[in-house]
């Protein structure tokens, strides 16, 4: 059993059900306690209670179905670097051998 209290974050929806299953699946497979459960509208206004169960260390994993789930504006804003190669690495000439001379 994990030390770690996890809230599950919901956005409303047709499918809100089968997503609540799947993450507190999720949850007990970690072994998270389950602390709550917030349902959110479209806007995205109650992710400022997520911040605030995290902020008073109340919660230590926020767990979400889909990336897509969290809301865009979120802070602290989490990037993955695997999912989403940047515009520069996409762009990155082959990095040619060194010749070597005099042998």
């Amino acid at each position: 059993m994990s030390d770690l209290r996890a809230v599950i974050y919901l956005p409303a929806g047709e499918q809100m059900d089968r997503w609540r299953r799947t993450c507190a699946l999720h949850v007990e497979a970690r072994g998270y306690e389950l602390v709550s459960i917030v349902i959110d509208e479209a806007s995205g206004e109650r992710w400022s209670s997520i911040q605030a169960l995290l902020r008073d260390g109340r919660v230590d994993v926020i767990v979400v179905a889909r990336r897509d789930q969290l809301p865009p504006d979120r802070l602290p804003r989490i990037e993955v670097a695997s999912e989403e190669p940047t515009l520069a690495l996409r762009q990155r000439q082959p990095v040619r051998r060194p010749r070597v001379i005099g042998r």
